[in-house]
């Protein structure tokens, strides 16, 4: 057994090596990573995690960016990340092979669902921007939370009678909160992971039990507790929430939004779909229309009630595993939020097709297939729809501005790109900020970029500072404007410049 396990180890540790090795030696920064790199500097009061609820990840990014200098520097960073998830693999492995054992799952699901959990693209984010390194920390906290409690379970005897009552050590309690504090207090939807092993109990006995009902309930728990110590901080410190933070009540149009955007993307697993497309909408239709025929077609044998109380179990769930995103007015699925949806959805899906397929060496070849085309749309996305792009992007910008701008210059005309210049140029697809858009493309990017390239070429920052920097969004505008030529002034049209 121990041969397996580390067999099985060492197979997905390569695989994440096989996909992401360019991150150790490739040079870029990703939007936010500038703005991080400028401001969270040694001294420096600035906080842009920890009004938004996520202290942990504040103090974890204050303390590593303040530590660089360069945006190549940034690569420590990614690195960091890389090997947090590596690190992080073996414990994903152990819990779903422990709640797969008890549950009498099938005793390859740990590797797959594990394998699925390199591939998606949540993870791909996770790695390749480093304003989303705390994910590893998050997620598996989220998840070691959730098996705290499934495992401190127990049901005992009731003297004189046939019942059991469930009982929950207090040990097993404080831990889950403890883990569940960390996951929230690091990324609020990483804290979803928490209902993973009590997904895989619903589809081991196909409906409800006590297990469940207390998951959820410490679920929620775990959340009020969090909501108070979030609330106390910002008393503390005397200062308001993010406007990101805000709670709303609106179960309809959140149901709504979740049915259609970020269901639809865990529909999609690995495959980069533009959130409007229609193409994609149809794909998910499909997939999901056919998984829900697919499960009512092995619960056949079971009574109509039974049968409607399992989907029904089985489409809350993933509701409640989003649920952080669902409670706040700013409707944003992006992918670096779906990590616990995406798990959830392939678990569904996986072990409804590993039921069809029922001799064992057909299941091994099927599940096999899957993997190996789920491992090569990973390394796609990741160097395709990702990496290549933004490389030449920062390659051919950053060599124009050190050439152009000089002790001379004292003012800087940045055009921003269109968010689909990538999309025109390469044919990659556009998924949310995350994929497919120019580095250069958000308002906040360009002052922030030409100070630090400045800083970078004098050694000075006072340098970069003295610069005055006009950003336009596009090249009409900015000529719509007038512009007065200078001897002065250094006109940086990203769109040009990559022809």
């Amino acid at each position: 057994m121990k041969r397996a396990v580390y067999r099985d180890l060492g197979i997905l540790a390569g695989l994440v090596l096989v996909i992401f090795y360019p991150l150790f030696y490739t040079a870029y920064f990703y939007t936010d990573e500038i703005v991080q790199l400028t401001h969270y500097r040694k001294g420096a009061e600035f906080h842009m995690f920890a009004v938004q609820g996520r202290y942990l990840a504040d103090r974890l990014f204050q303390s590593l960016f303040s530590a660089i200098d360069t945006i190549g520097q940034i690569t420590l960073l990614r690195i960091f990340s890389l090997l947090g998830w590596m690190a992080c693999i073996p414990i994903w492995y152990a819990i779903f092979s422990r709640v797969c054992r008890k549950e009498d799952l099938p005793s390859f699901l740990p590797f797959f669902t594990v394998l699925y959990l390199i591939a998606c693209p949540p993870f791909c984010v996770s790695v390749s921007w480093a304003s989303c390194m705390e994910l590893f920390i998050a997620n598996t906290s989220g998840l070691i939370a959730g098996y705290m409690l499934y495992s401190s379970i127990r049901y005992v005897a009731v003297p004189g009678t046939t019942n059991k009552r469930m009982e929950l050590p207090a040990r097993g309690i404080a831990l889950t909160l403890l883990f569940g504090i960390i996951s929230l207090f690091t990324y609020q939807n990483g804290f979803g992971c928490f209902l993973l092993p009590f997904l895989l109990q619903v589809i081991a006995k196909k409906g409800w039990s006590r297990s469940i009902g207390a998951a959820i309930g410490m679920y929620f728990f775990t959340y009020l507790l969090y909501y108070m110590l979030f609330r106390w901080q910002l008393h503390f410190w005397q200062t308001g929430a993010s406007t990101r933070t805000n709670i709303v009540v609106e179960p309809l149009s959140k149901i709504l939004f979740f049915l259609a955007r970020p269901l639809a993307a865990a529909f999609h697993f690995t495959r980069i779909v533009n959130e409007r497309s229609i193409t994609g909408q149809i794909f998910y239709v499909v997939v999901c229309g056919g998984w829900l025929l697919l499960s009512l077609f092995l619960l056949r044998s079971r009574p109509f009630s039974s049968r409607l109380l399992y989907l029904a179990i089985v489409f809350c769930l993933p509701g409640l595993v989003y649920l952080p995103s669902l409670v706040v007015k700013e409707n944003y699925s992006s992918n670096r939020t779906l990590l616990a949806l995406d798990m959830a959805v392939f678990i569904l899906v996986f072990t409804a097709l590993m039921q069809v397929v029922r001799i064992s060496r057909y299941q091994l070849r099927v599940a096999g297939l899957l993997g190996f085309f789920l491992i090569a749309n990973a390394w796609y996305n990741f160097r395709y729809q990702f990496l290549g792009p933004v490389k030449i992007e920062y390659d051919v910008v950053r060599s124009y501005m050190e050439t152009a701008i000089h002790p001379g210059i004292t003012n800087v005309v940045f055009i921003r790109p269109a968010q689909d210049l990538f999309r025109r140029k390469y044919g990659v697809n556009i998924s949310w900020d995350e994929f497919g858009a120019p580095s250069t493309y958000p308002e906040w990017v360009p002052e922030d970029f030409v100070r630090q390239v400045v800083f970078e070429k004098t050694g000075s920052r006072a340098a970069g500072d003295t610069l005055v920097i006009a950003n336009w969004p596009d090249k009409q505008s900015w000529l719509t404007s007038k512009p007065i030529p200078a001897q002065n002034t250094v006109t940086v049209d990203v769109e040009k410049i990559m022809k």
